[in-house]
């Protein structure tokens, strides 16, 4: 859950939709070993191990943050991704116990 004390960063792409396991469990892709691509021509040149997402969220979540998605289909191929980062302003302070000095 968000607080008003949280730093915010939004990230929107557009890409190939998601496979329609994840269409319905969108969040599904921040699973570890996970790839929710289509199986058509434009999406078997699409690279990665499935692992980029679940290591961002897992980091996001270790310093008190989040990694989210909003997705919404724009055309038959093509999807809008909306990715929002949370992490508390804490971590910029000199509070921070970690923050160089």
């Amino acid at each position: 859950m968000r607080k008003v004390s949280d730093y915010i960063i939004r990230i929107e792409n557009i890409g190939i939709i998601l496979n329609e396991e994840a269409k319905e469990r969108p969040n599904i892709i921040f699973e570890k070993n996970i790839r929710c691509i289509h199986n058509d021509k434009k999406s078997q040149y699409t690279m990665g191990k499935g692992i980029g997402l679940y290591i961002s969220r897992e980091t996001c979540r270790f310093w008190g943050g989040n990694l989210t998605l909003e997705y919404k289909e724009i055309e038959p191929i093509w999807a809008n991704y909306r990715f929002e980062i949370t992490f508390p302003k804490w971590l910029s302070s000199n509070n921070n116990p970690y923050k160089r000095r």
